[in-house]
């Protein structure tokens, strides 16, 4: 069952114990529609470009957060080409200064080793082997959590990746130390950490597992379904540091409030 926007969960906390809050709201947006996503293919780190509609459904959504004032001090960005486009449209139409564009190869989509770029098949073929299957380049949909193509990633391995996400880039940002922000904040021109806004592009299977990762670190519970392509999900961040001591980011349990899911009103106008 998805989130209520809004729902959220708290932890309990020392009375004694004083602390500094930090918080920052992340829009976490999957690509546009890909000329894998049309074929269709297993496309996961297979650099396909977007389609024609890709490209169209990522200038509305850029236009579509240029009319409402939506705002960020850096984006995030997959390396790959579908989602690198999908960030330039947004950059491109944003309603403020330019924000920069990060590229980060943690954010890529799960990979699908020896599949990637092969037709897509939904049920393996009966008295045939996996085997069998994939000698003849035949990848029949993989439903669990642990099982992987060769040479290809699980869905636990992409929530590790997830994780260490989380760790390297969410954290240090909601504390204020990514670079760009904290220069805006130093400047006084953000003001404080509950203003810094980031976005994130990235793909479907990743997005959902760091929804889940967050939760995870959150203690809460929740199950996200297809992400639409362009579809964008808001999540504000909150952390609570010790004054004193020094404890392991690992260790850091967080505050999340769920505010949009998969919003894509950009596209209700669009036509192929």
């Amino acid at each position: 069952m998805e989130p209520s926007p809004g729902t959220q969960k708290t932890h309990k906390t020392d009375s004694l114990v004083r602390y500094s809050v930090y918080k920052a709201t992340f829009t976490l947006i999957r690509h546009g529609e890909s000329k894998g996503n049309v074929r269709p293919v297993w496309a996961g780190q297979s650099n396909d470009e977007l389609s024609d509609h890709g490209k169209k459904q990522a200038e509305a959504l850029g236009k579509w957060f240029e009319e409402k004032g939506k705002e960020f001090e850096v984006i995030y960005v997959s390396d790959l080409s579908r989602a690198k486009q999908t960030a330039d449209a947004i950059q491109q139409r944003h309603a403020g200064p330019k924000p920069p564009l990060k590229e980060d190869k943690d954010l890529r989509e799960i990979s699908f080793g020896d599949a990637d770029g092969k037709p897509y098949v939904a049920e393996a073929e009966p008295g045939k082997t996996l085997k069998e299957l994939y000698s003849q380049n035949i990848f029949p949909h993989i439903r669990d959590r642990i099982g992987r193509f060769p040479n290809g990633e699980s869905k636990d391995d992409v929530a590790r990746r997830a994780e260490r996400v989380i760790q390297k880039l969410i954290i240090p940002i909601v504390k204020g130390e990514e670079e760009c922000i904290k220069k805006k904040r130093d400047q006084g021109v953000s003001g404080s950490a509950p203003d810094a806004r980031v976005a994130i592009v990235s793909h479907g299977v990743f997005l959902r597992e760091l929804l889940y990762a967050l939760h995870r670190r959150n203690g809460s519970l929740a199950e996200y379904k297809y992400l639409e392509t362009t579809g964008w999900t808001e999540v504000k961040i909150q952390l609570k540091v010790p004054k004193t001591g020094t404890p392991k980011p690992e260790s850091l349990p967080i505050i999340l409030e769920v505010t949009a899911i998969n919003q894509h009103e950009h596209l209700k106008e669009l036509k192929r």
